[in-house]
Parts: C-alpha cells; structure tokens; sequence
C-alpha cells in the first residue's frame, strides 16, 4: 500500500506546509530513483505472477495469431473481442519477442505482454508530475504523481493482472488535458483512439461533446466529428479484409451485448442488492436489470451535461469524466470490476487544479475499494473462479462503500462549479493559472481548435 504511505505524507505536508517552494532545481536524481523503483516494482510482481488465466492466455494467442496477419485476425474464425487498437500493440510486442526472444520461457513472454501497461503506468504518472507544475510547485507536483506510481491498484491491474486498463488511461488522460487547453481537434483524436482501445472509451465520449457544445461553434463540432471519424476509421482498415465496412460497429455491439450479468464483479449498486453474475433480462421492481442500469447511465449523463454546460471550474474536462465513470461504474449493469480503474487518475487531475484535501480522500477511498473488488476477483481467478458469490460479505460491503464514495463525489464535484480560488493560499495556486477559460466568449480569430 505504498501509495496510501505517500498519500498520507503528502497530506500531512500540505497541512503543514505553510511556505510553497518555488525552486524547480530539485535533485532530479532521487526522482529517477523513485520512478526507477515503480518501474522494477512492476517488472518483478510481472514475472512473479503469471496473470489472470483467461485474459493473459487470450493476450497471447491473439498476439500469435496478429503477428502472421493483420487483415485475417477477426475473420480467422477465433475468438477476439477487443478493438483493434490494443491487438497493433500485441502485433508489435509480438514482433519484438519473436526478433529478440524466440525461445524464450514462458514469464519472458508474459512480461512482454504486459509490458505496454507497465509503460503507460509509468508515463500516467509522468503526465501527471508534468500538468501538476502548471498550478502546483515541482514537489507537490511530484508528489501527486508518486501517489499514483504506487497506487496498489495501477501495479495490481497491469503487473498482476495484466490488463491494459492502464494503456486506455495513458489515451484517456491526454485527450483531457488537450481538451482542458481547448485543443478540440487534438483532444478528439486521443478520444478516438481511447474508444479505438477499448469499447469503455464511449462512456466519455459526452464529456467532449458538450464542453464542444458549450464553445457555440457548429464548425467546430463539425471539424471535431470529421477528425474523430477518420482517426478511428484509419486503423481499421487493414484489419478489414474481406469483411464489410460495418465489421467494427458489429465488434462494438457484440462486445458490449455479449456479457450479461446485472453486475459483472463490479462491486457497484446491483451487487450490493445481490445481482452479481444476475442475468440482467431479471426484473428488479418493474423493470429489468438492463433497464434500470440504462436509466441510471441517462441520469448520470444528463447530471454531467448540467454540470459542463453551467460549470465555471478551470478542470471541466477531468471533474465531469469523474462525475461520469463513477455513476456510470456504481449503478449501471454489466460493469466489470476494473471498470472503476480511470477514477483514480481523474480525481487526481481534478484536485490539482481543484486543490482541496476531499478530493485525494475520495482517490485513496476508490483506490482502497477498487484494491479490494479487484484483488478478490483475482485470487479467485487462480483458482479457476471466475465470479464472486452473490452472498459475499467483502463483496456487500465494498459495494456499499462505493455507493457512499459516489455520492460524496457527485456532491463534492457539484459544489465546486463556481470555483475560482482567490489567492494562491496554502496549495500553491496560482489565479492566472486556474481562471476558468469556459466562462467567457472568445472571438473566433482566438479560438483554438
């Protein structure tokens, strides 16, 4: 639990704090020295730990298979769920372990599959010491992103794991940043390639559409759909083959339709009543599971569309993607239980602009129910168990807890719309720096796109 330890120094530090550094001439070597030890953290708990049976053996298969040919993968007549995004990464880390490893052991291969996520786990954490010096000084900058280079749950979902949830928030984190800077049509083709990784990336493609929407501008929206349109259609093509065009909306509707569990060991609102592994066509009341958790991604995304279009906080972008996979994750159906992963990084985005101590207790409250919902799955997965029982007293009460969490967070996010800091204060602000850019109109010749 490294990252909570760091968690709450840095806690203790800003309450005791009273004089920011403005030296930015720190040592650089202890720093390389810390993300030298994430980094060798992740590699030995790699090799120590095989993976999750079905997704590490599928990882490898579909690696195998892509690296003979790219336009024969999803037609071959295997078994291949995931965009094509994620299967080019196995396609060249295949190339690679065939070039330099031919014959080598089996935890040199599994290394190299899971080598792509421990890479973006180290520069998520990069990204977040680099957009943390833009409203705090370089040692609570740093801080912020050692917090999350130790957060147990990003080593325990790609080290362990070997899930590449942390590779969609390496393209998830970008795409809000540019987005936060209003580079629209940049921001959009991270988004693309986001939903390009993994079909979850449609769970945030709202928060683009209506921080678009807010600017006015139908040129804009349209400039924006066009560039997102061909981002995500370009790396399909050599995928294609002779299948027709419409091969990947298929893909994405056969994914998402495929698993049908009210909850799938997501340790969310629909287990804590008792419906993990539930056929979500069950009713719950009146209507079914399915239903229900379509009602709730409305109400998520109509709460969200409210707070972007009458928010005047400098960290829409990040605050709404919360707002968003945290209800979407406690109260929608079919949720898996790293689908919760992004909101580790996003309330860290959010509290350094936001600065306020809530926000890393909500991170470090996700990051020890998400730790729990995630490590239990995987124990079991050693064991040839692929569900949690229904009756499971952990899975009751992290599910409750989660639910709390979810409304503190909505609660807490919500009041922060009129935010604008006076002073620089005890957090290390800056005004300048974090004056809202969505609370005023901009002439067209200064928009930027």
């Amino acid at each position: 639990m490294l990252g909570l330890v760091a968690g709450l120094f840095f806690l203790l530090y800003v309450r005791n704090s009273s004089d920011v550094s403005k030296s930015k001439n720190y040592n650089k070597i202890p720093t390389l020295t810390i993300y030298v030890i994430g980094l060798l953290t992740r590699l030995f708990t790699a090799v120590i730990f095989e993976g999750h049976p079905i997704d590490i053996s599928c990882f490898k298969g579909w690696a195998s298979i892509v690296a003979n040919s790219l336009s024969t993968f999803y037609t071959n007549g295997g078994f291949a769920d995931y965009p094509p995004l994620y299967i080019y990464v196995l396609f060249f880390v295949e190339k690679i372990r065939l070039l330099l490893f031919s014959t080598s052991p089996e935890w040199v291969h599994t290394l190299i599959i899971k080598s792509p996520a421990i890479v973006a786990d180290i520069i998520c954490s990069y990204i977040l010491y680099h957009y943390g010096k833009r409203f705090l000084d370089d040692k609570k900058a740093m801080l912020i992103s050692f917090i999350y280079l130790f957060n147990p749950v990003t080593i325990l979902t790609s080290s362990l794991w070997g899930q590449v949830d942390s590779i969609f928030m390496l393209l998830l984190s970008i795409a809000i940043i540019r987005l936060s800077d209003k580079k629209y049509t940049i921001s959009t083709v991270w988004f693309a390639l986001a939903v390009l990784l993994k079909p979850q990336g449609l769970i945030f493609l709202p928060v683009l559409f209506f921080v678009l929407v807010k600017e006015k501008d139908i040129k804009l929206l349209g400039k924006c759909l066009l560039t997102g349109l061909i981002t995500f259609i370009l790396p399909v093509i050599p995928f294609t083959g002779n299948q027709r065009f419409d091969w990947i909306v298929k893909l994405y509707i056969s994914t998402t339709s495929s698993y049908k569990g009210a909850s799938l060991n997501a340790y969310n609102f629909f287990a804590l009543l008792g419906a993990n592994w539930k056929n979500d066509s069950e009713k719950l009341f009146i209507f079914s599971y399915s239903t229900w958790g379509f009602i709730f991604i409305i109400m998520t995304t109509l709460i969200t569309t409210w707070y972007i279009l009458t928010s005047k906080n400098a960290a829409i972008p990040a605050s709404a993607s919360a707002i968003l996979i945290i209800g979407v994750y406690v109260l929608s159906s079919k949720m898996h239980e790293r689908y919760i992963f992004p909101a580790m990084m996003l309330l860290l985005m959010f509290y350094i602009v936001y600065s306020k101590t809530e926000l890393l207790i909500l991170h470090f409250g996700f990051t020890i129910t998400a730790f729990v919902n995630i490590l239990q799955v995987f124990y079991l997965s050693q064991s040839k168990i692929y569900w949690v029982p229904a009756n499971d007293i952990i899975l009751k009460v992290i599910s409750f807890a989660n639910l709390v969490l979810m409304v503190v967070t909505f609660i807490i996010i919500i009041t922060s719309r009129f935010y604008e800091p006076k002073s620089a204060g005890n957090f290390g602000f800056s005004k300048k720096k974090v004056t809202s850019t969505y609370t005023y109109k901009r002439s067209k010749k200064g928009r930027k796109s």
